[in-house]
Parts: structure tokens; C-alpha cells; sequence
């Protein structure tokens, strides 16, 4: 995940970087991972449809995340799941599959580590729907999801899961 596939936004200000990724999706569906580029985007004002974040940042620095929680809860749903570091919980899956259903505002709450769980997103979110993630150090990620990136991703979790996929 540190070569970027999609849209890499890079920039200094996290604030500049936000516009630029709310206007590349605009009203399209979104769903972000991880903590910083979530909040940024949230402070100019932009919720992503999907946030998924573990009250982290670089692993280490925990930032406040009930104002996130406030606002997903006062949108739609929130969801819990645990998911150990360096590792994808098979649940993500169903999850991913019944938040694509459910079109609300959503937020997964991560115990533990939400940094590959952009790989299931982009594996069984639709079409045309995009998936943000940071990358440290250089900016943001920006993916349009399609056929192409999906059979690269499922290629990737085949290798890391030894199960097979049913897209």
C-alpha cells in the first residue's frame, strides 16, 4: 500500500490536502481509512460516507475521536470490530458487504489496526465509489474504485489470506 495506485495529493498543509480530495469525490461515495485524513477532512467541513479509523495516528499518537463518534452518530451508524496489526479480520468483510447496503452515513470503529483495511474496501465496495487512505510522509491516496484496482487488490489479499474470495 506505500506505492501509490490512484491519486497520490501531495502538500505540507493538511487543510489544502483536504480541499483537493473533496473536490476530486465531491458527491460521489466515500470511504476513508484512517484517523488523520479523516478529521481533516471532517474540519473543512467534508464527512466522509464511510470512515474507518482506530483512534490513532502513526500507530502510536492517540487523538480524540469522540467528536468524530458524534458526528456519525447524529448521521447514521457506527460499528465496532477488532482487527489485530498487520492483519485484515475476515469479519471486515461482511461488514464492508452490509455497509454498502445500508447507504447511511457509517463509522467503523477499529480495536487494534485499521491501516489494510482499505484492500476489503476496494474489493467489495461498488464501482465508481472511492477510497481515501494517508500515506505518511508523502500525503494522500485517492482511488476510484474499478475492475482494475479490484483484481489487483484481490490478487493482494489471496496472498496475505489463504481463502478464496467471491467478489
Amino acid at each position: 500500500m506505500r506505492e501509490p495506485v490512484g491519486i497520490l495529493i501531495e502538500g505540507e498543509d493538511f487543510y489544502e490536502v483536504a480541499r483537493k480530495v473533496s473536490s476530486i469525490i465531491r458527491e460521489d461515495r466515500s470511504w476513508c481509512v484512517g484517523d488523520l485524513v479523516v478529521k481533516t477532512l471532517i474540519d473543512i467541513g467534508f464527512v466522509p460516507d464511510v470512515a474507518i479509523i482506530d483512534g490513532k495516528t502513526l500507530r502510536e499518537k492517540e487523538i480524540d475521536i469522540k467528536p468524530i463518534e458524534h458526528i456519525y452518530r447524529s448521521y447514521g451508524e457506527i460499528f465496532k470490530i477488532k482487527n489485530p496489526s498487520g492483519h485484515i479480520n475476515l469479519e471486515i468483510i461482511d461488514l464492508i458487504k452490509k455497509i454498502v447496503e445500508i447507504k447511511r452515513k457509517t463509522l467503523i470503529l477499529v480495536d487494534g489496526e485499521e491501516d489494510l483495511l482499505s484492500l476489503p474496501v476496494i474489493a467489495y465496495a461498488p464501482d465508481n465509489e472511492y477510497v481515501i487512505y494517508g500515506l505518511p510522509g508523502r500525503g494522500v491516496i485517492v482511488i476510484k474504485i474499478n475492475s482494475f484496482i479490484r483484481e489487483k487488490v484481490f490478487k493482494i489479499l489471496e496472498q496475505m489470506i489463504p481463502i478464496a474470495y467471491d467478489s
